[in-house]
């Protein structure tokens, strides 16, 4: 496999991995993470689900009768992902947009009497007796209706499409990283996280009163899903609406090279997400010129400072830089132009911006911008070899703040 394929492999563990923090995490102002509501984790399988389904033609069991009367099975690849079909229909939610192999998933689902009969089952593995046999066969029955409504709606080349926008943003970011690592002999990479006040939930009591909110509001979508119900919006918690959010980042944006927080800044890329709770909100990434800088700390409490300046004090930071062992790739602080093994760690934290919602986001109220990085050029010549020792090059970087 070459390095494309893993570093997307990579940047797809940590999406599937994080998927939990990203859509039910909410940060405090103090920096602690809770989750509350919906329950994430059957992305991680999901996801493997459906990728087999559509790349494999074999069933996930095959079921015979022996000459004794008995029933026997053999488990097939597929078959493992029945004990995980629960936690998979947990992931939905009607505020969501899925990829087009997920949104296949839940239209076939819902159609399926015989498997949302038995999707409790636990122990698949040993299928011996009528029942066991009726759920080998209706398991098998359902994947077969996928790999149909895959051929007729297209689903291939839709997941293609989607993944191609994810893949020319991933090149855009990494072009960013490489050109700039180069074009500076040190850069210190700042992370942080642009959250709202209103979104925060500072007391165990609000936690559980917000855990409580969401699982309820979950388990009235679930069932207007499966009776075919019209959307319920009688619970609409989001906290600040996309056009508010956009403007603090427009406002946030602006000026850059005046501003003392930016003033060495040589290149970013940010993101636009959503929670159920946490509602709009941005992930950043900062390049800044290592030569003039090294304290990610305090840049990013000078950054800090500026969001909770332009947003009237609605606003807050989740600085990355604290506590980073409770990240697995967390890519920050300084990067020398020499050292590949940190520049590889950059890419695959950065990347995430660029992947984190190519399976479930939020659906868009209207058109606006998720995504966007600085513009580098990159030049014919950067000069001489440099070693370990070379002191960084003044060259500046072009970038836009025009959103």
């Amino acid at each position: 496999m070459g390095k494309k394929n893993d570093l997307e492999s990579k940047v797809e563990q940590q999406v599937l991995s994080t998927s939990d923090l990203r859509i039910s995490g909410v940060v405090s102002q103090k920096g602690a993470t809770n989750l509350i509501g919906q329950d994430m984790s059957g992305l991680r399988q999901l996801v493997p689900f459906m990728r087999l389904v559509s790349t494999t033609k074999k069933q996930a069991f095959s079921v015979v009768d022996t000459p004794s009367g008995r029933t026997t099975a053999k488990e097939f690849p597929l078959g493992k992902f029945l004990v995980h079909m629960d936690s998979m229909l947990e992931v939905y939610s009607s505020r969501f947009d899925f990829s087009p192999e997920l949104a296949l998933f839940f239209s076939v689902l819902r159609q399926h009497e015989e498997m949302l009969e038995n999707i409790t089952v636990k122990n698949p593995h040993i299928l011996s007796g009528v029942g066991n046999r009726i759920v080998a066969d209706a398991f098998n029955d359902f994947i077969e209706k996928l790999r149909k409504g895959a051929a007729a709606e297209g689903t291939r080349k839709k997941m293609a499409d989607r993944a191609r926008n994810s893949s020319k943003n991933r090149k855009r970011l990494v072009k960013v990283i490489n050109v700039l690592t180069e074009r500076y002999a040190r850069l210190v990479v700042v992370r942080l996280d642009l959250l709202y006040r209103s979104a925060s939930i500072e007391t165990g009591q609000a936690r559980a009163e917000a855990n409580q909110r969401l699982l309820s509001q979950q388990l009235r979508d679930q069932r207007n899903w499966l009776t075919g119900k019209a959307e319920d919006k009688s619970d609409n918690m989001a906290r600040i609406d996309v056009g508010v959010a956009k403007a603090d980042l427009n406002a946030f944006l602006a000026n850059m090279r005046k501003a003392p927080a930016f003033e060495a800044m040589v290149g970013y890329a940010w993101k636009m997400e959503w929670s159920p709770w946490s509602g709009y909100h941005f992930h950043l990434v900062l390049f800044y010129n290592g030569s003039k800088v090294q304290n990610d700390y305090l840049i990013a409490k000078n950054i800090g400072e500026r969001w909770e300046a332009v947003t009237g004090g609605r606003g807050f930071v989740n600085n990355c830089q604290v506590n980073k062992n409770q990240y697995k790739h967390i890519g920050t602080g300084i990067l020398n132009h020499w050292d590949e093994e940190k520049r590889q760690k950059v890419i695959e934290a950065a990347c995430y911006l660029t992947k984190a919602e190519q399976y479930v986001r939020v659906k868009p109220s209207s058109r606006h911008r998720v995504f966007q990085t600085s513009i580098v050029k990159e030049k014919g010549n950067l000069g001489r070899p440099r070693t370990r020792a070379s002191g960084s090059l003044k060259a500046g970087a072009i970038f836009s703040g025009v959103v």
